[in-house]
């Protein structure tokens, strides 16, 4: 089917819609991997258990001890070299503090020993699909233990 000009309609169309497939796939890869920044990216600063704030707003949620909190804040700490799996230590260590309540513990713990948020020294470190991961694992944890 060829217009007055004599252009192939049905070969355009699907050089058209082709290239947006693939140009759409490549945006969603180059996210996943991290290459192109998820522009939802602060919703890791947002998560309100990797804040002191909720602890302040709750203490008495709190069921960990400040020993147990600040081997996490040192888990958190050190995890963060190129060569360990961040990821997994990052997740395993949010999963240990047991509740969104404790991990706000350990976030004020954290800003009292490094002078930085516990969210702000996450989000600089991760990619895309790490900062994804913390989130589904903070979001699972209960309010309190």
């Amino acid at each position: 089917m060829e217009n007055k000009e004599g252009i192939n309609l049905i070969k355009v169309t699907a050089v058209i819609v082709g290239s947006v497939i693939v140009l759409g796939l490549g945006w969603k890869i180059s996210k996943f991997l991290g290459i192109i920044p998820d522009f939802s990216d602060d919703r890791l600063l947002k998560q309100k258990e990797l804040t002191p704030q909720f602890y302040i707003d709750n203490p008495n949620l709190k069921t960990i001890s400040g020993s147990q909190a600040l081997q996490l804040v040192n888990d958190f700490y050190n995890s963060s070299s190129w060569y360990n799996d961040r990821e997994e230590m990052f997740v395993g260590a949010i999963q240990q503090a047991g509740s969104k309540a404790n991990l706000s513990f350990v976030a004020y713990l954290y800003y009292a020993e490094h002078k930085m948020g516990l969210a702000k020294f996450l989000d600089e470190i991760t990619n895309a699909s790490e900062k994804k991961e913390i989130i589904k694992a903070a979001n699972r944890l209960p309010n309190k233990v």
